[in-house]
């Protein structure tokens, strides 16, 4: 079964143990699963298997989160498919490499409004970046709203969706990257910072900023100096200034 014109939900909805199932088994592109807790039918175990074999979230929630399935047969299972298909950073880097391209990469801690993320990967599409990282949980919904808010960019810009950030930043790190945390604890202006191609943009979301373990792994911190009264900016227009900024010297 697939939900359509449901105001709660996209278009992109399957409901019912056996549709997930069959959309799993058929190496459909799944932004995210939900199951109701302790559901333990044989079908909602091998949804769980199959999902963790393909690196996809299975999300457990209370029975009462299917209310906007009301009078639907949902069985306590629901998916959504991606509006992409997802890559990760070790198959995408390595190739880029290859074809001699020093790679710009957007890494996204846990922003998870659907149209912030879509306006950031439109941003770096059009500016120039290779990819836009994100993690497998607590990150936005790769869905059509984000596909609109991106203006289409998400259908050409590669997007890496990963298990662990720690473990890409390592990665990167080790692949000869710059690695840079824009976050309002650095002392550092972005406006004075020199980075070298490749290099990887890590940013925050608006409420709790990038995980301290996070900047941490990051080369170099930088911040956006400034100037009015208001405390911050939205993440989207953040992005899109540090990038810019970063990217300047590279601009023909």
């Amino acid at each position: 079964m697939k939900e359509t014109n449901n105001s709660d939900t996209s278009d992109t909805l399957i409901f019912g143990s056996r549709p997930v199932l069959e959309a799993l088994l058929a190496g459909k592109s799944i932004d995210k699963i939900i199951v109701k807790k302790q559901h333990d039918l044989p079908i909602v175990k091998e949804i769980k298997l199959q999902a963790k074999a393909r690196g996809i979230y299975v999300q457990e929630v209370p029975a009462e989160k299917f209310h906007f399935l009301k009078n639907k047969n949902h069985q306590y299972v629901a998916a959504w498919l991606a509006e992409v298909e997802f890559t990760s950073v070790d198959i995408l880097v390595p190739q880029l490499l290859s074809e001699g391209i020093l790679p710009v990469l957007v890494i996204l801690d846990r922003v998870t409004d659907v149209r912030n993320f879509g306006s950031i990967v439109r941003t770096a599409e059009c500016l120039g970046a290779h990819a836009v990282v994100i993690p497998k949980k607590g990150s936005a919904s790769v869905n059509s709203d984000a596909m609109k808010a991106s203006a289409g960019a998400l259908a050409r810009l590669p997007i890496c969706r990963e298990n662990n950030l720690r473990d890409t930043l390592r990665f990167l790190n080790e692949s000869g990257f710059s690695t840079i945390a824009c976050t309002e604890k650095a002392n550092q202006s972005l406006y004075n910072t020199e980075v070298k191609l490749p290099f990887a943009l890590l940013m925050g979301n608006e409420e709790n900023g990038i995980a301290t373990d996070l900047r941490k792994l990051c080369s170099v911190e930088v911040k956006i100096p400034m100037q009015g009264a208001t405390a911050s900016l939205n993440v989207a227009v953040a992005t899109g200034i540090a990038l810019s900024a970063l990217l300047q010297p590279y601009q023909h």
